[in-house]
């Protein structure tokens, strides 16, 4: 299935879709366990009403701009797209909310919904809100689409381990470097697709072959320390240990944080490449070593231990 892509912010001729549509309302960030049980309802009702499933987000985080500054999120717009066309989504809705930031909650159901996008069903979470300062609730909007014969479904909270499935503690979780934990609300582990830039090639040196890549402002950063990693490299999957920090034993005392990861079995070319690194257990603290003999011996030791962690999860 190709996913359709209409991106309201690069293109603000706004035009009614030809097709009757049930919408995913919400931010979406990161994509996990509670966004996915809105996409099982909206896919079932989008089946049961002979409706293209979409999805009406953001492609910049409202909180972007109510706040003037650029927060740290789970997935970019690659990702988001990447995910739910996985999920048997049709297509995806990047709506621009500086346009739509005033609007009242009737106007954006009335204009947005079912004028724009053809809205004939919703889906949304528990604590989805719209309208300007988020006046609208998901009783209104119930109110508001079913009162012409549309249909609206409202998705309760997801818990795991008694813990309440949001953005907000994946972040948190990922921040802490608890990135298995931060798996179990995902359902996947987190990731980041990003360019293969030069570094010193001083792993290269010790026979332990490194690519670096810099976390882009605005994404989630791990607590610095090792981790053993997936690295999706065209279509291919590879075991790793990622280094998150800024590496004191040849950066000395710089606070220039980046992912620096040894492929385990792999010696291609990736210079200029996306790589993703999909982040699993956590390893061990960064440390700074008193010579590069005793770092290639952490390296390997570290590899002896991804491996195993990977043995042990059945990975």
């Amino acid at each position: 299935m190709v996913l359709k892509i209409i991106d309201l912010k690069k293109n603000k001729e706004t035009e009614t879709l030809p097709f009757s549509t049930c919408l995913l309302l919400g931010n979406f960030d990161g994509v996990h366990k509670g966004h996915t049980e809105l996409v099982k309802v909206a896919l079932e009702m989008g089946k049961s009403l002979g409706l293209k499933v979409g999805v009406w987000t953001f492609a910049d985080h409202p909180m972007d701009t109510l706040s003037g500054r650029r927060n740290a999120y789970l997935s970019s717009v690659e990702d988001k797209n990447h995910i739910f066309a996985a999920l048997g989504i049709d297509y995806m809705i990047y709506e621009d909310f500086s346009r739509i930031r005033d609007y009242s909650p009737e106007r954006f159901v009335e204009e947005i919904l079912k004028k724009g996008a053809n809205c004939r069903a919703a889906v949304c979470g528990y604590n989805f809100r719209f309208g300007k300062n988020g006046e609208g609730t998901p009783s209104m909007l119930v109110e508001l689409l079913e009162r012409d014969g549309g249909k609206v479904a409202v998705v309760d909270e997801v818990r795991v381990r008694n813990t309440v499935v949001c953005s907000t503690a994946i972040r948190s979780l990922i921040e802490d470097g608890k990135t298995e934990e931060a798996i179990e609300l995902l359902g996947r582990p987190y990731s980041l697709s990003l360019p293969v830039e030069y570094g010193k090639q001083l792993g290269r040196t010790l026979g332990l072959p490194t690519i670096n890549q810099r976390f882009p402002v605005g994404r989630v950063r791990p607590k610095n320390g090792i981790y053993a990693c997936v690295c999706d490299i065209d279509g291919r999957s590879f075991y790793g240990v990622a280094n998150v920090g800024s590496r004191p034993t040849v950066n000395g005392e710089k606070d220039d944080v980046n992912c620096e990861t040894h492929i385990i079995d792999y010696d291609g070319w990736l210079y200029g490449k996306k790589v993703r690194i999909a982040f699993y257990g956590r390893l061990r603290d960064e440390k700074r070593f008193d010579c590069i003999e005793e770092l290639k011996k952490a390296i390997e030791n570290d590899v002896f231990a991804a491996r195993d962690y990977f043995s042990k999860k059945g990975i």
